[in-house]
């Protein structure tokens, strides 16, 4: 069993979509026993490239602390997604046993309604004070760089979003000019309570990698991110298309064998006879 273990979690880690693809069409036992056995960086490539609800069930079936690692390694935005079609009673020790920053960011998220902007958003992606230098904001951005983004949004001492930059735009600036100085003023931004066909048909895609997020005051939340955008499109459009399409889609994997390791491992999985600790 362990070469077998060993070789599909080769198969995560190097073709997370046509996994996923597969896992949706096992029994949501299996795939929670996938979930369970297979080191956690791997299922969470997987999980993040599955339908929401799907990912979710098959999260709510994996033991708490597996479940955990598992939502550390997702991005916030995703990760809010998932617990959504997690029943509150089993969110809620996950949520617990997550950092005490990250716990608040989700439980932010899953505060707004289903399927809007505000619920969709990543609230870590960074944002900047407008009276800060250029010197200032690259070394802010060398310390949350996790957090940047191509696009930098830039707020107020009130939090108000107030304009955007590039970081092409940051780095050729003189040193001691003030954001506020070179910044875009016009930002095409969604408010938190748009649905999801608002922000999937929001013209701005075409030109931008991320659209920032606003209360009704203004205030910056935060941002969904080009990822997300195209999760959301791909959703739309095969709920109108041809169910066919997704086995010729599944690719190169599967034709070679893929998806037959995937599916022995599943099995046992599922039956309780091949847990273990996921090291």
């Amino acid at each position: 069993m362990q070469l077998e273990q060993e070789l599909a979690e080769r198969v995560l880690a190097a073709h997370p979509r046509e996994a996923a693809q597969l896992a949706e069409r096992l029994d949501v036992d299996a795939v929670a026993g996938l979930l369970g056995s297979a080191e956690a960086k791997a299922a969470a490539g997987m999980l993040a490239q599955m339908a929401p609800h799907a990912a979710g069930r098959a999260l709510a079936g994996v033991p708490a602390e597996r479940a955990t690692a598992i939502v550390s390694e997702l991005p916030v935005d995703l990760a809010a997604l998932f617990l959504r079609a997690i029943p509150a009673e089993t969110r809620a020790p996950l949520l617990g046993a997550l950092g005490v920053r990250r716990a608040r960011a989700l439980e932010a998220l899953l505060g707004f309604s289903e399927d809007t902007a505000g619920a969709l958003m990543d609230p870590e992606v960074l944002a900047l004070p407008e009276d800060l230098t250029a010197e200032e904001a690259i070394a802010r951005v060398r310390e949350a760089a996790h957090a940047a983004r191509y696009n930098l949004y830039v707020v107020d001492r009130e939090q108000h979003l107030v304009g955007v930059i590039n970081l092409r735009e940051l780095l050729l600036a003189p040193l001691k000019a003030t954001i506020a100085s070179f910044m875009t003023r016009q930002v095409r931004r969604l408010p938190a309570n748009a649905d999801r066909v608002a922000v999937v048909s929001h013209p701005a895609w075409r030109e931008v990698h991320s659209l920032p997020v606003v209360d009704r005051n203004g205030v910056y939340l935060g941002a969904i991110r080009y990822r997300v955008f195209r999760q959301l499109e791909d959703a739309m459009q095969q709920r109108s298309s041809d169910p066919s399409q997704t086995a010729r889609a599944l690719g190169d994997l599967f034709r070679t064998g893929g998806s037959a390791v995937l599916e022995m491992l599943s099995a046992p999985l599922a039956r309780g006879g091949g847990q273990t600790d996921g090291r």
